[in-house]
């Protein structure tokens, strides 16, 4: 009888193995990102130890590896909505959207700076957004999605496994960079 009157218990997204396989395609975008757009650092020249060296020259890289997965997420909410999702987007996943706007035009600038004919005035300042994006708008996005990974712990109903992959997308460079900034500098 008891079963009868609980409520019943709310759909709760799960990723699938085409989500799985999405992500590793993602990471895959991201390594071609880094390589048509570079972000090079280097050690500040006081770090003498090759080790430190080359750990801070992979930090970039590290830094950018959700780059990739944040381009898809169309494609991810796109088949949550097939396999029947109903819920608005999460708070999470609205930083989502952001982190995908601005990483959308960094791409496609990277993508005219490689291919197309940047004009010959911005070519000197083809890698000031990208700068701009990680330095600045980067960290306070991290922020705030900390503020939101710390509230969700109240949260009842729980939120679709985007919600917190957004979340953990958002925050992941901002250790990398912390590296960078610490250890070395952009060159």
């Amino acid at each position: 009888m008891s079963r009868l009157l609980s409520p019943p218990i709310p759909f709760t997204s799960r990723p699938t193995l085409v989500d799985y396989c999405l992500l590793f395609l993602g990471c895959g975008l991201s390594l071609y990102l880094v390589r048509i757009g570079p972000m090079p650092a280097a050690a500040d020249d006081s770090r003498t130890d090759s080790g430190l060296r080359e750990v801070v020259a992979l930090l970039p890289e590290a830094m950018r590896l959700p780059e990739g997965v944040i381009l898809l997420w169309p494609v991810f909410l796109m088949l949550q909505r097939v396999r029947g999702r109903a819920q608005g987007l999460t708070f999470g996943e609205w930083l989502w959207v952001l982190a995908w706007l601005g990483l959308a035009l960094l791409s496609g600038l990277s993508a005219w700076e490689r291919w197309g004919a940047l004009p010959e005035f911005a070519q000197a300042y083809a890698a000031k957004p990208r700068m701009f994006w990680y330095i600045v708008v980067v960290p306070s996005m991290a922020a705030l999605a900390a503020v939101l990974a710390l509230g969700g712990l109240l949260r009842r109903v729980p939120a679709p496994w985007t919600h917190t992959c957004g979340l953990a997308m958002v925050i992941w460079p901002v250790a990398p960079l912390a590296g960078i900034l610490l250890l070395g500098k952009f060159v």
